[in-house]
């Protein structure tokens, strides 16, 4: 009788410590979620020379203010308003988690129409030195591109052409040798049009690789090259103009350097990014697509400047110029075009700790 009392005053004793133990890794547990919130938010003050993308031949048409609107001019004055929230709970321990969201609000004065709003949200979980996994998730519902003819109607006139953007990202990055990572990123992506040209409609997939290399102080180097296909998902549906197969293949490569300096400057930097894309039609009907391909080369420098260690300044000038091969001289003159931007934006760094 007095050993089962014993056994019995053991068996409490246990399970209250088992219960204290559970108490206090949920306390930890729950603690590891009370962090600061980081904020930034930014503007971006811009200007771009060829809004609309426009070629020189199009730029020249009769039917050059149709396309235009109610806008005078090619080129527009821009801004850029984003809201960055940063989160990193401490799931697991020696290793930070990182949930990310951006909403973005650009607008054109000369060119409303052009002006949309995009959000993303990611999640990035830290294994190892230089390991992370990441999922990112982007959406643009509605971007505006110009004016075209409906080719499923017997009218001259034009109407509005806009899509929508969906990405979705799985990155996963390894160190490769001494203060060098490399990433491997899947990308999916959904570009779905308004109803009169949903013979457009694509699903985009894609595979990147992207070397950064850190070791060479103050500089660092990244490269990066992608392959991906669009499947043309509308090809052969009801409509009159699906009969076209716009499915294409790509692949996209360029480089980046930044400097850093230990000046009053932050940071000096260059990249290029050349896209290059291929159509799969054959068709000697399709003209417009068929044997068609583009190379696309997008190059930018910037210089960025810390204020303080919240607030920052940064300069940046893009030059783009799309180049299109075709079996046709008037398909090559209506599909290439060039542009210009050059923005000067503005940073502030908030933290906030309501989550105490």
């Amino acid at each position: 009788m007095f050993t089962a009392l014993i056994e019995m005053k053991y068996h409490k004793l246990f399970f209250l410590f088992m219960l204290f133990g559970m108490n206090l890794s949920a306390s930890s547990f729950i603690v590891g979620f009370k962090v600061p919130v980081y904020l930034t938010a930014s503007i971006r003050f811009g200007y771009d020379s060829n809004v609309l993308k426009l070629s020189s031949e199009e730029q020249s048409r009769d039917e050059v203010n149709f396309i235009l609107g109610s806008a005078d001019t090619f080129d527009s004055g821009f801004t850029r308003k984003n809201l960055m929230i940063k989160y990193s709970p401490r799931i697991i321990e020696n290793h930070k988690t990182k949930i990310v969201m951006n909403i973005a609000q650009t607008e054109y004065y000369q060119h409303s129409d052009k002006s949309f709003v995009s959000f993303s949200v990611s999640a990035e979980q830290h294994f190892d030195s230089y390991h992370w996994l990441k999922f990112r998730y982007s959406n643009l519902p509605t971007y505006y591109i110009r004016p075209y003819r409906d080719s499923d109607t017997f009218s001259d006139g034009l109407q509005s052409c806009d899509f929508s953007n969906e990405n979705i990202r799985l990155i996963y990055s390894v160190p490769v040798y001494n203060k060098t990572s490399i990433k491997i990123r899947l990308g999916r992506t959904k570009l779905y049009y308004n109803p009169y040209f949903t013979e457009f409609d694509t699903d985009v997939t894609s595979f990147r690789t992207t070397l950064s290399i850190y070791k060479i102080k103050p500089f660092k180097f990244i490269a990066w090259a992608e392959l991906g296909t669009g499947n043309n998902i509308s090809y052969l549906s009801e409509t009159t103009s699906s009969k076209f197969d716009r499915s294409y293949k790509y692949n996209q490569f360029g480089g980046e350097i930044e400097w850093s300096p230990k000046s009053i400057i932050k940071s000096v930097g260059f990249s290029i990014d050349i896209h290059q894309r291929y159509y799969l039609s054959e068709g000697e009907d399709d003209p417009l697509h068929s044997g068609r391909k583009h190379e696309d080369v997008k190059s930018m420098a910037w210089i960025k400047k810390d204020v303080t260690n919240k607030l920052g300044f940064s300069l940046s000038v893009v030059n783009r110029q799309k180049t299109t091969f075709s079996d046709y001289s008037w398909v090559q003159d209506l599909k290439s075009y060039n542009k210009f931007e050059i923005w000067l934006g503005c940073s502030y760094k908030m933290y906030f700790n309501f989550l105490y």
